[in-house]
């Protein structure tokens, strides 16, 4: 028995296999370089590549991350996995320094025809004045958004 499985979608823009598995490196940080609540790292930059974009089907795309919400910044992504560092979260900004909030679309970029990149940032940030080390990761998916 073979399954095939696919889909016929009316699209804008095709996603670019390199955007499809990125791994982005936010490096280490001592806590002492968190000492009160919203302290953050430097951002880290990262875009989601759109390819073959088609301006007459749609003209505006939004990123939505998919992931949960920290209990101490609802506006930034909880960090995963046992040994998570605490009081601690993911915070990704669009292209105009916006929060992208978990769940919900970020703000809409301008496609042009063909090629697009769609840039972001990452950071971590301090969700309280007390920070207790350990990892540092969330693993999002994203879904792109037309219109």
């Amino acid at each position: 028995t073979i399954n095939f499985e696919g889909s016929v979608v009316n699209a804008a823009c095709g996603v670019d296999s390199s955007s499809s598995n990125q791994t982005v490196r936010l490096g280490q940080f001592r806590v002492a370089e968190f000492t009160k609540k919203g302290d953050e790292t430097g951002r880290i930059p990262f875009s989601i590549k759109l390819n073959n974009c088609d301006i007459t089907v749609s003209s505006l795309a939004a990123i939505t991350f998919n992931g949960t919400a920290s209990d101490g910044d609802a506006t930034a992504f909880a960090l995963q996995g046992s040994g998570a560092a605490t009081n601690v979260a993911l915070k990704i900004t669009d292209s105009s320094s916006k929060n992208v909030v978990p769940g919900q679309p970020s703000s809409t970029q301008k496609l042009i025809e063909g090629e697009n990149q769609l840039n972001y940032n990452a950071s971590l940030i301090s969700t309280d004045d007390t920070v207790k080390a350990g990892s540092a990761n969330v693993t999002t998916n994203f879904m792109v958004t037309y219109s």
